[in-house]
């Protein structure tokens, strides 16, 4: 094999690893999702919309469909769920009597500064005794790829990936 021809291949298989580990972080979330739902009663798209009322709220619950990618049909029951379970209120909307606003109750501000405290910790104990510059570089990484991804990632039918919620929107939110 030539230089250059093993130059690429190594190229290639480096970015392979990243791919998969980016993958295997997505999946673990997903089960971070899942377990951490099912002790709360909810499911993990529950969870979610927990999240985005949380970073922010209130939302209407055709904001909260349009974050989750669901219908606004499918929204009613998910935030029944979430707010039998105490974590979320509707109240009216006063900039429009027609609509309701769904927020978070103290308990569910609670329970997402607990679930964001572990992940924080974590993170913490990962990234101890990298140098300032790697952890920039990490969260660069982080930005730039989920902006490539948003770009190219159409979330349903007739949408297109600007509608996408940004996500690194959530490294901009203070949750003191």
């Amino acid at each position: 094999m030539s230089g250059v021809a093993a130059e690429q291949g190594s190229e290639h298989t480096a970015l392979r690893s990243l791919s998969l580990g980016l993958r295997a972080i997505v999946l673990t979330g997903r089960f971070f999702l899942q377990s951490h739902g099912a002790t709360l009663n909810l499911g993990a798209t529950d969870l979610v919309a927990l999240d985005q009322i949380f970073l922010d709220g209130p939302l209407t619950p055709s904001e909260l469909a349009q974050r989750l990618a669901l219908t606004t049909g499918s929204v009613t029951p998910l935030v029944d769920r979430i707010q039998a379970a105490g974590f979320v209120m509707r109240e009216g909307n006063p900039n429009d009597r027609r609509s309701m606003l769904v927020r978070t109750t103290s308990a569910g501000n609670e329970v997402m500064e607990r679930l964001y405290a572990e992940v924080d910790a974590t993170l913490q104990q990962t990234l101890e005794g990298l140098a300032p510059l790697s952890r920039a570089a990490i969260e660069e990484v982080f930005r730039q790829a989920n902006a490539s991804l948003r770009r190219t990632t159409v979330t349903a039918p007739n949408r297109t990936s600007t509608e996408v919620v940004d996500a690194s929107a959530v490294s901009n939110h203070s949750r003191a």
